[in-house]
């Protein structure tokens, strides 16, 4: 795409991921997020192998992961 004088041309070749077809638009994230403590359940209680500890802020938690720790997920 170029821009000259306020006039905008599209080259054919334009890969831009803001293309009309272009599911993303300006502001849209470019990758999907995963709520890894959900998925892998490192909140509950029952979960071996995994301590919570002092996160960076007040407000925050971390979680150790420790040897004993199974993070597998079945095959659906």
């Amino acid at each position: 795409m170029t821009t000259i004088d306020n006039i905008t041309t599209i080259s054919p070749l334009d890969v831009s991921p803001y293309a009309p077809c272009s599911p993303l638009r300006p502001g849209d994230v470019d990758f999907q997020t995963v709520d890894l403590i959900a998925v892998y359940r490192l909140d509950q209680p029952d979960t071996t192998g995994v301590t919570l500890v002092q996160g960076s802020q007040d407000l925050q938690r971390a979680y150790r992961i420790g040897d004993g720790a199974n993070l597998t997920l079945p095959l659906k």
